[in-house]
C-alpha cells in the first residue's frame, strides 16, 4: 500500500511540475509577445514575428518608397495616359497588414485564439516540424482612386462614340426613300475591368513601366430598321465623287437640285435606272436656273447648266458599284470640274434630256438605293450606293490620254451690246484628246462585266466678246 501510495504522490509531483512548467513556460511566451505578433504570421513574404503594430507600418512605409517609380500608361489608338506612383500615392498598405498580423491568436475569427497560440508556441519551440509559415497573407497596395477616375471619365468622353440606330422610311407618294441610315457599331471603355487591370497590374509589377492596352468594347445599335434586311438594302457597296469648285451661284443650285431628284431613288434587281426619266424636264419651269451649259457647239448660258456634274458623280459611284452601264456619252470638250480632285478626262458622263441619258442597271439580286449628299460649301457632290456585295471585285483601268491636240487660237467677236472697248470671255479653251479605260467586274472566275469607255473630246477655242470700236 505505501508503494502505491508512493507511486501516486510521485505521479501527483510530476503532474503539478509539468503544469507549472507548462503554465511558466506559456507565461513567458505570452509575455514575449505582448503587443506584439505571434510567431508562424509572414506577409508579402516578410516574416512580422515579433514585431509591433507600429513597427510593421514603419517597415513597410518604408518598403513604398521604390513605389514612387512605378508608372502607369494606358493606351487606346491615340488615347493615352499615364500615372506615375507618386500622383498615386502609392504604397504598400502597412495599416491593413498590421491590424491583420496582430489579431490572429487575439481575434476569434482569426483561427481560433487558443488553437492558434498552441501552433503559434510549437512553431516557436520546433521550427524544423514547419516546413511553411501558419499563416501567410497576401501583401496589398493602396493608392488614391480619384487621379484613376477623373482620367478614365476624360477617356470615355474620348472613347465612346454611341451606337447610331439605323433609319429608313419610304415616302408614300414618290415612293422615293425619304429617310435612310445605316445601322452603325458604338464603342464603350469598360470601365470596371480597366479598374481590375490597374489593381492586378499594380499589385504584380509595383516598381516597373506597366503599360495597359484599355479594354473598349463594341455596342450595336439596339434595333433593325423596317424593311431593309427584306429588300437587302444592308451595306453601301459604292460611292462616287466630284467637285465643282468656281461654279456660279445658278450652276450651284441645278446640282443640288439635280441630285435631290435622285437621292432616294430604289432600284429593283434587274432594273435599269434612267437618269432622264427620274430627273425630268430641265428647264426654268421645274426650278433650274441660268448656268453655262454646251449647245450647237458653243458653251453658253442656259437653263439647267451643272446637271451634268449630278450624272458624272453618279456615273463614278455606278463604276465603283460594279454596276452594268448600259448607256453613256462624253462631254463634246474636256470640262475642268471634272478633272478636279486629280481626276483623269474621261471619267465624265454628260447628259441632255430628253435625248442623251446615263442608263445604269442593277445587275446585283437585290435591291438598290441611291443617296446624294451635297456639299456646297465645300464645293463636293457624293453619291452612294447601297445594297448587299455578292463578292464581285470591280478593276478600273487609268485611263490612257492620247492624241492630245492643243486648242485653237482665241476668237473675239464684236457685240454692239457692250460698251467700246469692253471684252467679255463667253467660252474657254481646252485641249482636245481621246481618253480611254476599261471596266471589268468579276466574281470569282466569273466575269460579269467588260467594258471598255473611250472618250473623244475635241480642241475648244476661248471665245471672247468685245465692244466696238469707237
Amino acid at each position: 500500500m505505501n508503494l502505491v501510495k508512493n507511486i501516486l504522490i510521485a505521479i501527483a509531483g510530476c503532474t503539478i511540475g509539468m503544469v507549472l512548467i507548462t503554465g511558466l513556460v506559456l507565461y513567458r511566451f505570452e509575455s514575449m509577445y505582448t503587443g506584439r505578433v505571434y510567431p508562424g504570421v509572414v506577409v508579402g513574404n516578410v516574416n512580422v514575428e515579433g514585431k509591433t503594430p507600429g513597427e510593421i507600418v514603419s517597415h513597410f512605409a518604408e518598403k513604398s518608397v521604390p513605389l514612387a517609380a512605378t508608372t502607369i500608361t494606358l493606351t487606346f489608338e491615340d488615347n493615352i495616359a499615364t500615372f506615375s506612383g507618386t500622383i498615386l500615392d502609392l504604397k504598400f498598405n502597412g495599416e491593413l497588414a498590421s491590424s491583420q498580423t496582430y489579431q490572429y491568436g487575439r481575434s476569434a475569427s482569426r483561427s481560433g485564439t487558443i488553437g492558434f497560440k498552441l501552433q503559434s508556441f510549437l512553431y516557436h519551440v520546433l521550427p524544423r516540424w514547419y516546413d511553411k509559415p501558419i499563416v501567410s497573407l497576401p501583401l496589398t497596395l493602396s493608392y488614391k482612386s480619384e487621379p484613376i477616375d477623373e482620367t478614365l471619365s476624360y477617356l470615355e468622353e474620348h472613347i465612346n462614340i454611341p451606337a447610331i440606330e439605323p433609319l429608313f422610311e419610304i415616302h408614300p407618294e414618290t415612293k422615293h426613300v425619304s429617310a435612310f441610315r445605316l445601322g452603325e457599331q458604338g464603342r464603350r471603355l469598360n470601365i470596371a475591368a480597366t479598374k481590375q487591370l490597374i489593381e492586378s497590374e499594380l499589385n504584380n509589377k509595383y516598381g516597373e513601366q506597366i503599360a495597359i492596352i484599355l479594354p473598349v468594347e463594341t455596342i450595336g445599335p439596339k434595333t433593325t430598321a423596317d424593311g431593309t434586311d427584306e429588300m437587302g438594302i444592308v451595306e453601301r457597296i459604292g460611292v462616287g465623287e466630284s467637285f465643282f469648285k468656281g461654279s456660279i451661284s445658278g450652276r450651284v443650285h441645278n446640282i443640288l437640285l439635280a441630285s435631290s431628284r435622285i437621292s432616294g431613288v430604289l432600284v429593283g434587281p434587274g432594273e435599269v435606272f434612267s437618269f432622264n426619266e427620274t430627273v425630268g424636264d430641265i428647264s426654268a419651269a421645274t426650278g433650274y436656273k441660268s448656268a453655262y451649259v454646251i449647245k450647237n457647239g458653243r458653251t453658253v448660258l442656259g437653263d439647267g447648266g451643272g446637271v451634268c456634274q449630278v450624272s458624272t458623280t453618279l456615273f463614278r459611284a455606278a463604276l465603283n458599284a460594279g454596276l452594268e452601264i448600259v448607256e453613256r456619252s462624253p462631254h463634246s470638250y474636256r470640262v475642268s470640274y471634272y478633272e478636279q480632285g486629280g481626276y483623269q478626262p474621261g471619267l465624265d458622263a454628260t447628259v441632255y434630256y430628253p435625248t442623251t441619258d446615263l442608263k445604269i442597271k442593277n445587275n446585283t439580286s437585290t435591291n438598290i438605293l441611291i443617296t446624294a449628299t451635297s456639299m456646297p460649301d465645300e464645293y463636293t457632290l457624293v453619291f452612294e450606293i447601297y445594297g448587299a456585295s455578292d463578292g464581285r471585285t470591280i478593276q478600273l483601268s487609268t485611263p490612257v490620254i492620247s492624241g492630245q491636240v492643243p486648242p485653237p487660237p482665241p476668237l473675239y467677236q464684236d457685240d454692239p451690246t457692250l460698251a467700246a472697248g469692253m471684252v467679255k470671255q463667253v467660252d474657254w479653251e481646252a485641249w482636245g484628246a481621246k481618253s480611254v479605260f476599261d471596266y471589268t467586274v468579276t466574281r470569282g472566275e466569273e466575269v460579269l462585266i467588260r467594258q471598255t469607255f473611250t472618250s473623244k473630246f475635241q480642241p475648244w477655242q476661248a471665245v471672247y466678246l468685245r465692244g466696238p470700236a469707237g
